[in-house]
């Protein structure tokens, strides 16, 4: 007679279990060994030295019209990125950057009240009159350049070879100069005034034009106050050639445009252009009294070499690839 085992449905579920978990122990260890060799292979975290270069402008904020024409910038860049995850993580440096750029003005108004005065011509004494003068400069040019120390603030997505970077870039001039060149200034006179009384308001009497001339100013000088600090928002997108176990090569275009302005703090309401009878002054586009604010943006190529750190798991659990 046959017996039957009825431990026999029990061994086999055992068996069954038994078996399934050395499949998934084994499934894990290979995952894990992946996992590393992946970790190893692609630094986790580093930090990077580079190099960038590209165009830079500005606009301005205010009554006054501008065109302007793009200059080059170029800077040192070292960085700090850490990990927060398999595939992001987050950058905080410091940069140093030079950058020019010019501004253009035409027809820029002035006016001032000065003497008019009238010879006897041989019928009798010289006499003065009060007058109204009105000028018309050509055109007024500067070309910018600015020292600026910058902060990154970024968050980054890697995947593979590819990454992206955006966030924001606190700039901070600690130099800012210009060169500039005023135009030929061509004056009339509008209004002759005598013992207070307006003796013509339609008058345009050519008074003659004064040369123009060229210098220099500073803008963090006494008669300009700004606010050195600009918000930009910052962003970029790269490739990465990994060499070795942790280093890596980016290339990378960036950009980064204003959120908030270099803020001028001009109490004076004087004209950009100012002139009398005989001399012309020019107090500079950043310090006239109808300019408000300075926008700053630059883009172009960067190159960074990564010094890779981190040998930590990113999330603390093993590591899997996809």
């Amino acid at each position: 007679m046959k017996t039957i085992n009825h431990n026999t449905p029990v061994l086999r579920s055992l068996a069954v279990v038994m078996l399934t978990c050395v499949v998934l122990f084994s499934s894990f260890n290979v995952s894990a060994e992946r996992g590393s060799s992946w970790r190893n292979t692609f630094s986790d975290s580093y930090i990077g030295v580079g190099l960038r270069g590209g165009l830079a402008g500005m606009t301005i904020s205010g009554d006054l019209k501008t065109t302007t024409h793009p200059g080059f910038t170029y800077g040192l860049d070292l960085c700090y990125m850490g990990e927060m995850g398999r595939f992001y993580g987050f950058i905080v440096g410091i940069s140093y950057v030079e950058t020019n750029f010019s501004l253009e003005a035409s027809d820029v108004k002035s006016e001032f009240d000065g003497i008019l005065r009238y010879g006897s011509y041989g019928y009798g004494d010289a006499f003065e009159l009060e007058a109204h003068y009105v000028g018309t400069t050509s055109s007024v040019r500067e070309v910018m350049k600015a020292n600026i120390v910058e902060i990154p603030v970024l968050f980054t997505f890697a995947r593979d070879n590819f990454y992206l970077g955006a966030g924001v870039k606190f700039a901070i001039p600690f130099n800012m100069s210009s060169r500039y060149t005023v135009g030929e200034t061509s004056k009339i006179i509008d209004r002759v005034y005598t013992t207070g009384t307006l003796l013509d308001d339609d008058l345009a009497l050519d008074a003659g034009t004064v040369q123009g001339f060229d210098g220099r100013y500073t803008i963090f000088g006494s008669n300009g106050k700004m606010v050195p600090v600009a918000v930009m928002a910052a962003v970029e997108v790269g490739y990465r050639m990994h060499f070795g176990i942790n280093n890596s090569l980016q290339f990378s275009l960036y950009g980064e445009f204003p959120l908030g302005s270099l803020s001028l703090n001009n109490a004076t309401t004087d004209m950009l252009v100012t002139l009398d009878e005989e001399e012309l002054k020019y107090r500079g586009i950043a310090n006239a009294g109808s300019i408000t604010g300075l926008n700053y943006f630059k883009y172009g190529l960067r190159v960074q070499y990564n010094f890779g750190l981190g040998k930590a798991p990113r999330s603390g659990h093993p590591l899997h690839i996809w």
